[in-house]
């Protein structure tokens, strides 16, 4: 009984990993990424720009993606959110606020 238990809780747990991914961008979108990263940032052609997986972001009507800038010698890696119609990319930096710097309500 406790196998299939463990059974089904490591199939639930393997149909959710699966579920939370999604398709990957198409080639127009990851175009369209590059060329408004390398005008905002002034990212020369020489510079590759390099597009993650889309995946489930934190905020609605929005997914994740890692865009990593490779120099060569610099490599640096951002998080940016794009809008689900791939009209909006967004670059939000996440702080995590200990109690102690948070005033009290």
């Amino acid at each position: 009984m406790k196998l299939l238990r463990r059974s089904i809780l490591v199939l639930m747990l393997v149909c959710l990993g699966c579920s939370a991914q999604l398709a990957p961008p198409s080639p127009e979108l990851i175009a369209k990424i590059e060329r408004q990263v390398r005008a905002t940032y002034s990212v020369p052609d020489s510079v590759k720009v390099l597009i993650g997986q889309l995946r489930p972001s934190d905020f609605p009507n929005y997914d994740a993606v890692t865009i990593t800038i490779d120099g060569g010698e610099k490599k640096s890696t951002y998080e940016f959110l794009i809008s689900k119609d791939g009209k909006t990319l967004a670059r939000l930096p996440r702080w995590i606020c200990p109690k102690i710097l948070m005033p009290r309500i």
